[in-house]
């Protein structure tokens, strides 16, 4: 579902998605969308690329986005998301993560910065803090 650079508007409807989809591509990028992430995306099981970046969301990430052990990209950057950072570990597949410029709570790294088999992490102005683990430059890491 490529839907990017569009100027689609309005909240994405938890309908749109439910577990017996096959979907690969969720992009949705680059456009006018507003509301929160509905849970219903956790529960497609085929998932490979997330993208909602460049949007109007807000709220919480769903936290059963970590169910998507296929993701090897996520795009949640340049939205308005708060609530803590989302805990991503059960991404199993995941290479790729950019959540930069929302409104997340002040924390610490998350843990799976390091357990994760991540080649780029893209946090800028998210609210981290503390100190940097000395596991986190790992061989397979490409870009912090």
């Amino acid at each position: 579902m490529h839907l990017s650079n569009n100027r689609l508007t309005g909240p994405i409807r938890s309908q749109l998605f439910h577990s017996n989809m096959s979907l690969i591509h969720i992009i949705f990028n680059k456009n006018q969308l507003s509301g929160s992430i509905p849970s219903s995306i956790g529960s497609i099981k085929t998932l490979e690329v997330v993208r909602l970046d460049s949007n109007s969301l807000s709220g919480p990430v769903p936290q059963n986005l970590s169910n998507l052990q296929t993701v090897t990209e996520l795009y949640l950057s340049n939205n308005k998301l708060s609530g803590p950072v989302p805990n991503l570990l059960g991404m199993n597949s995941l290479s790729y993560v950019d959540m930069s410029n929302n409104s997340f709570d002040t924390s610490d790294i998350p843990s799976w910065f390091t357990l994760l088999p991540l080649n780029t992490i893209l946090m800028e102005n998210t609210q981290l803090q503390g100190d940097i683990p000395t596991d986190m430059f790992q061989p397979h890491l490409e870009s912090l």
